[in-house]
């Protein structure tokens, strides 16, 4: 697998787009543990500015960018958001020492 970081920008009114993800965070989780998904979202970063412009930004495990695509479509945000998707690679920093 595959890691892919996710830059989004958002397309709606950002209180619709909180409101879509409050509803359906929970069933979209349950989904991605139970594997019912192509991808899986590990992490979400949502700046504290949302409502200005600033762009959430998530990490997600997969085979391809195509499959990171295929959940943000079967969870409905894309139509809330746009999705720059780049593989990309970890670095530990404390094996750095």
């Amino acid at each position: 697998m595959s890691k892919f970081l996710v830059i989004h920008t958002l397309t709606g009114d950002p209180t619709e787009t909180l409101a879509f993800l409050e509803q359906g965070a929970p069933e979209f989780a349950k989904a991605m543990e139970e594997g019912q998904l192509p991808a899986k979202c590990l992490y979400t970063w949502i700046p504290q500015s949302f409502a200005t412009g600033d762009h959430p930004v998530c990490l997600w495990e997969a085979d391809t960018a195509q499959e990171v695509e295929a959940a943000l479509q079967v969870a409905g945000l894309m139509q809330f958001m746009t999705a720059d998707i780049r593989e990309t690679t970890e670095t530990d920093w404390a094996t750095m020492m």
